[in-house]
C-alpha cells in the first residue's frame, strides 16, 4: 500500500510539474519580429505535453491530453489574450498530446525520428489545420480556409525547429526517465488493485 501511494504521489507531482511548465510557456511566448497579434507568437506550450506523451507508456495519452488541456485553460485564466475562453482550443492542445503519444507508444527507446514525426504531425494537424478551422468558424467566416492555413504556415518552420531542439537535446534524459518509470516505479500497475 505504501508503494502504491508513493507511485501515485510521484505521478501526480510529475504531471503537476509538467502542467506548471506548460502554463509558464503559454504565458511567456516568444513574439515574432514585426508582428503585434497574439497568434504571431511562438509558444513552447507543446514541449511539456510532448515530454508527457513520450515518458508515459500506458495511459500516456490521457496524461498528455490532461496536461495540454489544463495548461491551456489555466494559462488563459491567468493571462487572457484574444477575447473569451473557448475550450475548443484547449481540446486542440490536448489532441496534440494524443497525437504525439501515438507516435511513440510502441517503442522502447525514443529515437530522433519519433520526435520529428510527432512534432510534424502535431503541428500539421493541430496548429495549422484545426486552429485555422476554429479561427475561420468563430472569427473570420468570410475568409477562405486556405488563406488562414497559409498565414499560419509562415511561422511553422521556426516553431518546428524550436520544438525539435527543445526535445532532441534532452532525448537521453527522457529515455532514462522513461526506463526508470517503466522498471522501478511501476506507475501503471499502481492504478490497478494490487493485493
Amino acid at each position: 500500500m505504501v508503494k502504491i501511494m508513493k507511485n501515485r504521489t510521484l505521478l501526480i507531482a510529475t504531471l503537476g510539474v509538467l502542467t506548471a511548465l506548460a502554463i509558464v510557456f503559454k504565458i511567456y511566448s516568444i513574439p515574432l519580429p514585426s508582428t503585434t497579434t497574439a497568434s504571431d507568437k511562438i509558444s513552447l506550450l507543446y514541449v511539456p505535453v510532448f515530454i508527457c506523451a513520450f515518458v508515459f507508456r500506458k495511459r500516456g495519452w490521457i496524461y498528455a491530453f490532461t496536461v495540454g488541456f489544463l495548461a491551456d485553460t489555466i494559462g488563459f485564466l491567468i493571462n487572457p489574450v484574444g477575447g473569451a475562453y473557448m475550450p475548443q482550443y484547449s481540446i486542440v492542445v490536448g489532441l496534440g498530446g494524443i497525437i504525439s503519444y501515438l507516435c511513440t507508444f510502441k517503442t522502447e527507446k525514443i529515437k530522433v525520428y519519433h520526435i520529428v514525426i510527432a512534432v510534424l504531425l502535431t503541428q500539421l494537424v493541430c496548429s495549422i489545420f484545426l486552429v485555422s478551422l476554429l479561427n475561420k468558424i468563430y472569427f473570420a467566416q468570410s475568409t477562405p480556409l486556405w488563406v488562414m492555413i497559409s498565414s499560419r504556415l509562415v511561422k511553422q518552420p521556426i516553431t518546428i525547429a524550436i520544438y525539435l531542439v527543445a526535445l532532441i537535446v534532452p532525448i537521453n534524459i527522457i529515455n532514462k526517465f522513461r526506463t526508470r518509470f517503466l522498471k522501478e516505479w511501476d506507475l501503471y500497475g499502481s492504478i490497478k488493485k494490487q493485493q
